[in-house]
């Protein structure tokens, strides 16, 4: 069984380190890849993923800014509990 996994990454070459490092990793699939949070969020609303490696600040998102917390609560909006998983 392979483990899918999500990237939300808005760097293209840091996207495309970590989409090698899970094509390249037995035992992981890469599910899909994105340039934003909210594409991520709306993309795992409807599809799971074992594991989302996800930039905490995306352009625009400094910690003084409105959207910083958004990306840092994208957590909140993307983990969903199931049984028999742990966090």
């Amino acid at each position: 069984m392979a483990y899918s996994v999500v990237i939300a990454e808005d760097f293209r070459m840091i996207r495309e380190i970590f989409e090698s490092a899970v094509q390249g990793a037995r035992g992981y699939t890469l599910a899909s890849s994105f340039m934003t949070a909210e594409d991520a969020v709306s993309y795992l609303s409807e599809n799971e993923a074992d594991l989302v490696l996800m930039d905490v600040l995306f352009p625009g998102s400094t910690p003084s800014h409105k959207n910083h917390n958004s990306n840092l609560n994208a957590r909140a909006d993307i983990y969903q509990p199931r049984e028999g998983y742990r966090s």
